[in-house]
């Protein structure tokens, strides 16, 4: 993935040398421009949140995600009546179909974060998240 910054700082810093060629004998403009080239140039420290596209980002212009129904994984209290959705996948992939197939239509959409550690400790992803869980 490229530097993001460094691109944007890079493509101003050119168009400020092409505006010093342009001003070279307007030393008032001169010392401008040299300022603000000092001010891209200084370091900076602290966490900077960019604009970026990772691949998945990328792929999903032009791939769609496709849902599959497990049957073998159905739960149902009562056939027929209002029933939840569990989706288990890439949340990116998930959120995307969902809001182009059923914006609207939910009331909330939980997301269950789980690592590693907590599926070794627990035996399944969802058991943890299943016993704090009322399921109505």
């Amino acid at each position: 993935m490229a530097n993001l910054s460094q691109m944007k700082r890079q493509r101003m810093l050119a168009f400020l040398n092409g505006l010093k060629e342009k001003n070279k004998d307007d030393d008032k403009t001169l010392a401008a421009i040299n300022e603000i080239e000092n001010a891209l140039n200084e370091k900076k420290y602290g966490l900077v949140w960019e604009k970026h596209e990772e691949a998945v980002d990328v792929k999903m212009k032009t791939h769609i995600p496709v849902f599959t129904e497990d049957k073998d994984k159905e739960i149902s209290a009562a056939p027929g009546e209002k029933y939840n959705f569990l989706l288990e996948g890439d949340n990116l992939h998930s959120l995307k179909l969902l809001e182009k197939t059923n914006k609207g239509k939910f009331d909330i959409i939980y997301i269950v974060i789980w690592s590693q550690l907590t599926q070794r400790q627990s035996g399944s992803p969802f058991e943890a998240w299943m016993a704090h869980t009322k399921i109505a």
